[in-house]
């Protein structure tokens, strides 16, 4: 989200929010990891969940209100971008729509990747934006959701056309073993089922996912060690046979 053809003139980083209980009545649950500008990262981990939350069919339309939400955010990034001389709009009718969300809460310029999932019941709605992972785990068998794009070093990427993003898709929880959300080189290093592999591996043993993502971040950054990145990853469990958090 905002403008990805600033991001390597900014401080990067990555961000990740957890929310068990978003909205206790629905139920819903609410998992983002976020990888681009600090001040991108900080605004998104603060504010794309109490947007979505918002959100007049937050209830009754949870796909619509998260897609919705997503491009509220993008439009206000782009236009505070704009406002600090990061990035030329055309459009100058974009001013005039900038929603309740002020300027001032993003100090300085850059775009982001995004890899959200949101848990209702025995659904998910999951979300991915640029080269953001996610993937569920089902009997070892993963099923990779979205279509996060690897990224390139030091390449600018306008990534503000509305039809190349947000990717949102519904996906069944039911006999899901975890869900896996990761940002920076991850998904570059590892492919899809030597992850599921990795943290399937450690979930039968037992190990608590805290140290399983440890691990892969510990691995990842052995095998890269030449290189710098950002990397975060993100694994919810399931116990069966429920399927839910």
């Amino acid at each position: 989200m905002g403008w990805h053809t600033v991001m390597g003139m900014t401080q990067t980083g990555s961000f990740y929010i957890t929310i068990p209980n978003l909205d206790v009545q629905t139920p819903t649950s609410f998992f983002a990891v976020y990888n681009g500008s600090e001040a991108s990262g900080k605004f998104c981990t603060t504010n794309i969940h109490q947007e979505l939350h918002k959100h007049q069919e937050f209830d009754t339309n949870l796909r619509q209100a998260l897609e919705d939400t997503l491009y509220r955010i993008d439009r206000q990034m782009k236009i505070t971008s704009a406002v600090y001389g990061c990035e030329h709009i055309d459009d100058p009718s974009v001013y005039k729509h900038s929603g309740s969300l002020p300027v001032k809460e993003i100090p300085f310029c850059g775009g982001i990747s995004a890899s959200i999932a949101l848990i209702r019941g025995a659904d998910s709605i999951i979300a991915t934006i640029g080269s953001a992972l996610c993937f569920i785990s089902k009997d070892g068998k993963p099923n990779r959701l979205g279509t996060g794009s690897n990224r390139e070093d030091n390449v600018k990427k306008n990534c503000d056309s509305a039809d190349k993003f947000p990717h949102i898709l519904m996906e069944s929880m039911k006999d899901a073993d975890f869900v896996m959300m990761a940002s920076g080189s991850l998904m570059d290093l590892m492919p899809v089922q030597q992850l599921t592999d990795f943290v399937t591996e450690r979930i039968n043993l037992r190990v608590n996912m805290d140290t399983v993502c440890n691990d892969l971040l510990h691995h990842c950054a052995s095998e890269m060690a030449d290189k710098v990145s950002s990397d975060m990853c993100f694994d919810t469990s399931f116990e069966r046979p429920r399927g839910r958090c």
